[in-house]
């Protein structure tokens, strides 16, 4: 691979400096990309100012020509393309309709694991600015993310928190937009997230018992349309250093489930990733009275299994035993079967940056969006929303800059053309395809 990312996403910005790597790139791209979506640090006066809203534009941050692959990618751009082209034909026509799925994206400077950055005023204004930017392109949903240990009772500023996600919800509200909240753990590692928890002080009952209490809390406060009480088990098994089996969370989704009846305005479910063991979704399907199902997806093929086959094969038990279906989060995850499990995701997930991938990833856009239409969802929300605005362009940045340098580049070029109301090509499909 082209090694001048190398490992991923340090990503200084004067003040707000921090080192983004670590064990969930979806995760750790919440902490740089939160960062994309903000001003610098900038005062809160100076974002609005700037960031009146805008029609969509008929410009684009890249070339509108076709895109000419650096030739060390060559193989795999051929590779996912097919892929998306023969999934592409057996999910056939999709018609649209006019109530399902919601489309939606992820709310990146909303996220947990930006802690304290959360609490800083200009971090609102962005908020406003991100919305504004999602309705100029048709979108009528978000996905935010809520950390635990955010809202636990004993932790530092959990009523600040509070009150910035019910501002949140309640702003995606006034716009009459749904709010998808996902639940999960914070990164413990100050490497990887400005949060910092110590999860060896719980066992697995007391880890699920604080879980518990700030879902509660969340449904009861923050009074989202759809709330995922449990996603990526093994990712959370991973972030706790907790042993988790099937069992285990099946076990703690449904005893959290029955807490929730007094929220009858809230739709609950629990996912998992499309890579992950299928017993996971299989519980969540069979053996709980969730109202829905969140599928995650990331790569689209792996060494052993058809990632989008298993999507379809789920979505479809989910309709025979009456429940819903959902995609919290999805990216084109840019690696051939063979590097999945043998390199670093962080480096995997550094290709994404650069312009030649958009007409891919629009076209992953239009495949996840088909398969919504086809399997009849209820909601799909695009993790990278960032490159809604900008990529950078391979062949112009230079090879001998830093990570730093890099990220800062990316960073400059995706917040202009949020406050110019500038789309990628990839957004601009994205909007196509509500129009």
């Amino acid at each position: 691979m082209d090694r001048r990312f190398g490992r991923l996403f340090p990503s200084p910005l004067g003040s707000c400096e921090a080192t983004k790597r670590g064990s969930r790139v979806k995760r750790i791209a919440v902490l740089v990309l939160g960062l994309l979506l903000i001003l610098s640090c900038r005062a809160t006066a100076q974002i609005r100012e700037s960031a009146a809203p805008s029609p969509l534009a008929i410009e684009t941050a890249t070339a509108t020509q076709p895109p000419v692959v650096p030739p060390e990618f060559e193989d795999l751009y051929r590779l996912l393309g097919q892929t998306l082209d023969e999934f592409g034909a057996q999910l056939g026509a999709c018609e649209p309709s006019p109530d399902r799925p919601i489309f939606g994206a992820e709310l990146l400077v909303a996220s947990g694991n930006r802690g304290e950055k959360l609490l800083e005023p200009a971090t609102f204004e962005t908020v406003q600015l991100s919305l504004d930017r999602f309705e100029e392109l048709g979108l009528r949903g978000v996905t935010v993310q809520i950390s635990t240990p955010l809202l636990v009772p004993d932790y530092p500023h959990n009523e600040d928190y509070a009150r910035f996600f019910k501002q949140v919800a309640r702003e995606v509200h006034r716009r009459g937009m749904t709010l998808l909240v996902e639940t999960g753990p914070v990164f413990p590692d100050p490497q990887l997230s400005n949060v910092r928890y110590d999860f060896s002080t719980f066992d697995l009952g007391s880890y699920f018992a604080a879980r518990k209490g700030e879902i509660a809390r969340i449904a009861r406060e923050v009074e989202p349309d759809y709330l995922a009480i449990g996603q990526e088990p093994s990712t959370e098994a991973m972030l706790t250093g907790l042993s988790i089996s099937p069992p285990d969370y099946l076990a703690f989704v449904q005893g959290t489930l029955s807490s929730l009846d007094a929220y009858p305005n809230t739709r609950v479910g629990a996912g998992a990733g499309t890579w992950e063991n299928p017993d996971y979704l299989r519980g969540f399907i069979e053996d709980t009275d969730l109202d829905f199902v969140d599928l995650h997806i990331y790569p689209i093929v792996g060494p052993r299994l058809d990632y989008l086959q298993v999507t379809l094969d789920t979505a479809a038990l989910a309709r025979a035993k009456g429940k819903r279906s959902v995609i919290g989060e999805a990216w084109l995850y840019k690696a051939f079967p063979s590097e999945i499990r043998t390199i670093h995701y962080g480096d995997i997930y550094a290709r994404d940056a650069f312009s030649f991938w958009a007409p891919l990833d629009a076209d992953f856009v239009r495949m996840v969006a088909c398969l919504a239409r086809s399997q009849d969802l209820d909601f799909i929300s695009f993790f990278w929303s960032s490159f809604f605005f900008a990529y950078l362009d391979y062949d112009q940045t230079p090879t001998d800059l830093t990570h730093a340098e890099q990220m800062r580049a990316l960073n400059q070029a995706v917040y202009a053309n949020m406050l110019g109301g500038v789309f990628s090509p990839t957004g601009l499909a994205y909007a196509e395809l509500l129009k």
